[in-house]
């Protein structure tokens, strides 16, 4: 990465902290412009996506995004931008992944249940409910 690139990115992150999403968006298609793969800009456009109320370009850029680091940290996030994506199963699906992978804990599992905006509608889904009970009983916190 190039100090343009990195100047650019920096901008595109301050741009998105300050609400100004379509400055965002314009400094980090620059960025991708040069470097396609480039994760930190891939998230930051579905960030503003998300932020112009824009679930279908935010969801392609952060499935894009999270798939260069397929981390389970993540997963969460991808089920986040299924979830505002309307794609019920998808979006439990990666929960599941998330869940399963050992990183959540019972505060995660809590945040989700009553403090995460896009699994709100899947409040009363009996599936939604069951996949976090499952893992609400299975979690061994210190």
């Amino acid at each position: 990465m190039t100090r343009i690139e990195t100047m650019l990115l920096y901008q595109a992150c301050d741009a998105l902290e300050n609400n100004e999403y379509q400055k965002c968006i314009k400094k980090n298609q620059e960025v991708l412009s040069k470097l396609p793969n480039c994760f930190m800009a891939l998230a930051n456009t579905a960030g503003a996506y998300a932020g112009l109320n824009n679930p279908e370009k935010s969801l392609y850029y952060g499935i894009k995004a999270f798939q260069k680091v397929p981390y389970p940290v993540f997963f969460e996030t991808i089920a986040y931008l299924f979830a505002l994506d309307d794609n019920k199963n998808e979006a439990l699906f990666w929960l599941e992944k998330y869940l399963k992978s050992g990183i959540a804990t019972p505060r995660d599992i809590e945040d989700i249940k009553t403090e995460a905006f896009a699994f709100a509608k899947y409040k009363n889904d009996p599936d939604f409910i069951s996949l976090l009970e499952k893992y609400s009983n299975s979690i061994d916190w210190w």
